[in-house]
């Protein structure tokens, strides 16, 4: 993909075609964990015809406010169309909880506009096999500090 962000540092991206389009979404910021910047910790969006011609959109998703489930950086996810709606997975966790990656989804009936799902976060990691709201462990990889 020849694509950088304007303003932004580019992280994990993933693509969709709308069979005319290529859309990226990605993990876009300027610094890690940095709730100053709305859009710092989103997820970018831009679309290209041929993959080399990029145009930057509005980010597809904004990262929530003080308190939501999905205050910190949001993270990797995938994207795809069914019935002519987009539907965007990614995943998110609330600063009380800096380690617990829950999975949440956005909609869209243009591939441009996402709302987030009412119900979100709609799926909660199994603190069996995963870190949680409760657990941290020393394998991850990001600070092990408390937010």
């Amino acid at each position: 993909m020849n694509f950088k962000p304007e303003k932004y540092h580019l992280g994990d991206t993933w693509h969709l075609s709308d069979g005319e389009n290529v859309h990226a979404f990605y993990m876009q910021n300027v610094e890690f964990d940095n709730t100053e910047i709305p859009e710092s910790g989103s997820l970018g969006h831009a679309v290209s015809r041929d993959m080399i011609h990029w145009q930057e959109l509005k980010p597809a998703i904004l990262r929530g406010g003080d308190g939501s489930y999905d205050q910190m950086d949001l993270w990797t996810g995938c994207a795809f169309i069914h019935d002519g709606k987009w539907y965007l997975y990614y995943t998110a966790r609330p600063k009380n909880s800096h380690l617990a990656n829950s999975i949440c989804l956005a909609t869209s009936d243009d591939g441009i506009n996402f709302t987030k799902h009412p119900d979100n976060p709609i799926i909660e990691p199994d603190p069996r096999f995963y870190c949680d709201k409760n657990s941290i462990t020393p394998l991850a990889v990001h600070s092990n500090e408390e937010a």
